[in-house]
């Protein structure tokens, strides 16, 4: 008789994926000044960092002041899981006008940054990029 070992998958556990606020978190814990900046505000308004290191102080502090008026006085739930506008989160999407461009522009404002991160961080450090 032929006896083989057979081979047993070792079980997979699932990654952990990290959150967006955990990713954000952790890189925040390690940077300061105007990188720290560029981040926020590149999250904040969707602009790509090209974009967002062009703009001016008038174009932020107005909208800085109003959401902080806003949130301060916003009359609505601090835990951390709750929904910011959860009387709009109930209607229907089609009168939001659902659309994904403003998650493109998140994920693209996410690339770019991760891109210049990736470019700055390897100058610094002396690597070249592989061609």
């Amino acid at each position: 008789m032929n006896q083989r070992k057979t081979k047993t998958r070792k079980s997979r556990q699932p990654k952990h994926v990290p959150s967006l606020a955990e990713d954000l978190g952790a890189l925040l814990s390690v940077v300061e000044g105007e990188l720290r900046g560029l981040i926020l505000l590149t999250l904040l308004t969707g602009h790509s960092p090209r974009q967002t290191v062009r703009l001016k102080w008038k174009d932020v502090v107005p909208l800085v002041e109003q959401l902080s008026f806003y949130f301060s006085t916003a009359n609505q739930s601090r835990q951390p899981n709750a929904l910011l506008f959860p009387g709009l989160a109930k209607l229907p999407p089609h009168l939001l006008g659902a659309s994904t461009k403003i998650l493109s522009n998140r994920s693209q404002s996410l690339t770019a940054l991760r891109q210049l991160f990736t470019q700055t961080f390897s100058e610094a450090e002396g690597v070249t990029k592989p061609e």
